[in-house]
């Protein structure tokens, strides 16, 4: 999946977020976990032009771990591929990462994404939404 999108510009939010539900959209397909779909994206601010960085499913249920929200997921693999733990150490160099999720997060998501250091965070679905489908 990141692969097909990996050299892709992106330049709208809505752009973004298209991604964020279809890493969603294919977690429900494949019966890997819930609509929960989050994709990271390293921007350039004197640009605007953004490229996929990092995305992230629910794995909750395929590997028995409660914290591995998509958020989380996305997160995880982000700062490990920029080889820091925070999303700010290429703010000096004109980089942002924006975080694009299919629905609010959770009370652990909100805190993991707020402590990761993304510069923003763009959200789909409300969580009555989610609720609304048995979430």
């Amino acid at each position: 999946f990141y692969e097909s999108y990996k050299d892709k510009i992106f330049t709208s939010e809505e752009e973004m977020m298209k991604v964020a539900i279809e890493v969603s959209d294919k977690n429900v397909h494949e019966k890997t976990g819930g609509p929960f779909g989050t994709a990271i994206f390293e921007c350039d601010t004197k640009t605007g032009e953004c490229k996929l960085f990092s995305i992230g499913m629910n794995q909750v249920v395929p590997f028995n771990n409660s914290t591995l929200h998509g958020e989380m997921v996305a997160i995880q693999f982000g700062q490990k591929k920029l080889k820091e733990f925070t999303f700010r150490a290429k703010q000096e160099e004109g980089k942002e990462y924006h975080l694009y999720t299919s629905c609010e997060p959770c009370c652990q998501c909100l805190g993991g994404t707020l402590w990761s250091g993304v510069s923003k965070l763009v959200c789909a679905a409300a969580k009555d939404d989610a609720e609304a489908l048995g979430f």
